[in-house]
């Protein structure tokens, strides 16, 4: 583990506390388009369709435009952001090697907030 008990090695998002963007435990600095992009795609476990990212991203705006605009923060991401991020022409994901703090932590605040098993 790195500084901050984030994986040195592969990717992870960071929702708890702010939102940062790991690769091998450095910050990667991300426009805040990009950042509300892979926030909301990391708050989903399964693929989430380009219609359901857009609109609620970009709901100020017609939907052709918000398709415009995700198409634009997509192509402006850095190799690495590429590398994040699984796209196909209908859904998008956090690629598998992607970690997501969030994700992790629902076990354990789970396991904490259960009612204590009582003993025999």
């Amino acid at each position: 583990m790195g500084k901050g008990g984030y994986p040195v090695q592969g990717m992870l998002v960071a929702l708890l506390g702010g939102f940062r963007f790991l690769h091998a435990g450095h910050v990667v600095r991300m426009s805040p388009r990009a950042e509300h992009l892979f926030a909301f795609v990391a708050l989903h476990s399964q693929p989430v369709a380009r219609l359901l990212v857009a609109g609620p991203l970009w709901s100020e705006v017609s939907e052709r435009r918000a398709y415009a605009t995700l198409r634009s923060s997509l192509s402006r991401l850095d190799p690495v952001g590429h590398r994040a991020l699984s796209v196909d022409p209908a859904t998008m994901r956090l690629a598998d090697e992607v970690a997501v703090d969030l994700q992790d932590a629902q076990p354990l605040a789970h396991r904490l907030l259960a009612p204590a098993a009582t003993p025999i």
